[in-house]
């Protein structure tokens, strides 16, 4: 999985006595929901995003991000670029029903191979035309190089 922190700047941080002084400046919100919407869409179908910002209250951010919804606005934002998140959590299928209907019999075992942790690994259940992830197994295939007593 992946987790992308933006930088806060947080009062009575290092961070902070550097953006008070002006030499560190944060990304406009409207750059940063366009850095975010391009890191998503290079994001592989096998990978889940679990965050996209820290749980910090906003009143405590005296520079960053400013709204507490960057994934919400992050995917509008390539909704609009004609690009789409392909990472698990967006596929699931719990996420898409409420789109989607999933449609059982184009429901199609695929095998996407890539390597992890010395193996390769990935089958999944998806419907395929609808792009949405029914199930998936994390099954790894070692290399001659792994190690295993």
């Amino acid at each position: 999985g992946m987790k992308l922190y933006p930088t806060l700047v947080i009062r009575g941080t290092g961070l902070y006595e550097l953006w008070k002084t002006g030499r560190y400046r944060s990304y406009s919100p409207s750059t940063m929901v366009d850095l975010v919407a391009r890191i998503l869409a290079l994001v592989p179908p096998w990978t889940r995003v679990y965050r996209v910002q820290r749980d910090i209250p906003m009143p405590l951010v005296s520079s960053g991000v400013e709204h507490g919804n960057l994934r919400e606005l992050a995917l509008a934002r390539m909704k609009d670029l004609g690009t789409e998140c392909r990472d698990v959590r967006t596929r699931e299928v719990g996420i898409q029903e409420i789109h989607h209907k999933v449609r059982p019999y184009q429901v199609e075992l695929i095998r996407r191979d890539y390597v992890a942790n010395g193996g390769w690994e990935f089958l999944s259940y998806e419907d395929p035309e609808q792009d949405i992830l029914i199930g998936l197994l994390r099954l790894r295939k070692c290399s001659e190089e792994s190690f295993r007593p």
